[in-house]
């Protein structure tokens, strides 16, 4: 069954835009290291990159490994051709690149049991609760057993818990923003987080909480069980 809240959260990555080369250079400074920190080198990986975009990581495959295969999903044909597009003029072989284009996280391209690491950068800011746990569910047996998928989040401590919340105090780059409970952009608690039924509900246990580069959000790693 189709989870029409996808559509409705992310209607924002309907529209056509051209990439400008400096955010290029900030989703690059916290998702290339964030990789090497945590994942190591792709080579040799079958890679998933949900809610690509323009495909960021794949510019970088002198510094974070080039996997054997590249599976980018993303809801907006138009970035995602975008990205391509850059990857070329860049000189980047594209021939493991494969686009999924999808307001429903079909992953039916990939085979079962294929994946070996999930990625997406700031994709769950923009989902629901309910919305989190009907992509893990459709992710989940897409991926290895063992294996995990990082995704990032805005994470409040929970004595800051409230239904909306402003980041623009920290007065850094992209904290211009309110985030909410109930709707788009969604923060999260880490206790709600960490007692949330993950497993039962979707297959993946909730493993860890990182701090890395985005000014505001966190890195979290689920493993699919």
């Amino acid at each position: 069954m189709k989870n029409t809240n996808i559509s409705k959260e992310n209607n924002y990555k309907h529209a056509t835009r051209t990439t400008s080369q400096q955010y290029r250079n900030d989703l690059s400074s916290w998702q290339v290291p964030a990789i090497q920190e945590h994942i190591g080198t792709l080579n040799e990986k079958v890679f998933l990159d949900i809610g690509a975009g323009t495909i960021i990581p794949g510019g970088h495959f002198e510094k974070i490994g080039r996997p054997d295969k590249y599976y980018a999903q993303d809801i907006n044909p138009d970035t995602l051709a975008e990205g391509i597009e850059f990857l070329k003029s860049k000189g980047v072989d594209t021939s493991i690149f494969t686009t999924l284009v999808s307001d429903d996280f079909d992953f039916s391209l990939i085979h079962d049991n294929e994946v070996d690491i999930a990625w997406s950068n700031s994709l769950f800011s923009h989902l629901s609760i309910d919305s989190i746990c009907y992509c893990l569910k459709k992710l989940n047996p897409k991926m290895k057993r063992g294996s995990s998928y990082y995704t990032s989040m805005l994470i409040l401590p929970d004595n800051l818990e409230r239904s909306s919340y402003s980041w623009s105090h920290l007065k850094v780059k992209y904290s211009n923003i309110t985030s909410h409970s109930l709707i788009d952009p969604f923060h999260y608690t880490r206790s709600k987080l960490n007692n949330y039924p993950f497993i039962d509900q979707t297959g993946f246990q909730l493993k860890t909480i990182y701090k890395y580069g985005h000014p505001i959000q966190e890195l979290v790693e689920f493993v699919r069980i």
